[in-house]
């Protein structure tokens, strides 16, 4: 299982940036894009509302959503930083040796 973000339009450019996240088998993942970018050493102080519930993030991913975000039809994502619980060692040791095959399967990397 991996997590893909559904991130959802927005004709306003400066509106609150609304996503789901949801688990998805690895034999029924849908056509989505994956994200590479550098965190930054930025503490997480922006806020985005996932699955109904405040998420922080770092500035560098804050302001690639709000580019990547379309204005009418939602958008699938992977992003490591998102998709991966970074609080959760198991998880992460689970999940950082898929990355090379989560990259290879997306329709695009995103740089």
């Amino acid at each position: 299982m991996i997590r893909i973000l559904e991130l959802l339009p927005s004709a306003l450019k400066w509106s609150g940036i609304q996503t789901s996240l949801r688990a998805v088998p690895l034999d029924h993942i849908p056509v989505y894009e994956a994200l590479s970018y550098t965190w930054g050493t930025e503490l997480p102080v922006h806020r985005i509302c996932c699955n109904g519930q405040n998420f922080a993030i770092r500035p560098n991913l804050f302001h690639a959503l709000r580019r990547l975000r379309y204005r009418t039809k939602p958008r699938l994502l992977w992003i490591d930083a998102i998709c991966i619980d970074q609080d959760n060692t198991d998880e992460k040791n689970l999940q950082i040796p898929l990355m090379r095959n989560i990259y290879m399967s997306a329709s695009q990397v995103l740089v």
